[in-house]
């Protein structure tokens, strides 16, 4: 099997893919990083709308990214949720775009993955938890080095490069557009 970006010098093969990286992944990732192939086929399961439901980003080849990293205890966060739908009701029906919250400390917290889809739009973006239980850890918050309070929010590029970080979802729009910009 072929690694399919620039991390190694292989093309594509219809995403049927592994990597065998010669370097070790330095995380956290830092704005302009490259995720390593072995992070993008990390998989993950999405908490709602479709509970149980398995992916990598590898699955969304092509695609730019908008992770919404929230902690459901910090109240913050949740009402955040309303402000921020209204930029997701603009891209939502494009393929291009995949929308991604991200919740930390779900299981022990206030809030339930399925309280958070409810409140937000018929439709929210995909939600994952981000705690890794087998391993005791946070999988995007070790990748991106989110240690200080949430929200963050985080935009990975189609040739999943990590493009930019914010602290809010102010400006979230534009970099949407501009990351679609660069798709050809």
């Amino acid at each position: 099997d072929l690694c399919v970006f620039d991390l190694c010098d292989f093309f594509p093969l219809e995403n049927n893919t592994s990597c065998n990286l010669e370097s070790s992944v330095q995380r956290p990732y830092q704005v302009g990083d490259q995720l390593a192939c072995e992070d993008i086929q990390t998989i993950f399961t999405s908490c709602y709308p479709i509970c149980d439901n398995s992916f990598n980003f590898l699955d969304f080849e092509g695609s730019v990214f908008w992770l919404i990293y929230e902690e459901d205890w910090w109240i913050s966060c949740f009402h955040e949720i309303p402000e921020v739908e209204e930029i997701i009701l603009e891209f939502i029906n494009n393929e291009n775009v995949v929308i991604i919250n991200v919740l930390g400390d779900s299981t022990e917290h206030p809030y339930t993955c399925e309280d958070w889809g409810v409140e937000g739009i018929q439709g929210m973006p995909i939600i994952i938890d981000d705690l890794d239980e087998s391993q005791g850890s946070y999988i995007i918050a070790n990748w991106f080095g989110i240690t200080e309070d949430p929200p963050k929010h985080l935009f990975i590029d189609h040739n999943f490069n990590y493009y930019a970080k914010m602290e809010n979802h102010n400006n979230a729009k534009e970099i949407i557009e501009e990351m679609l910009e660069n798709l050809d």
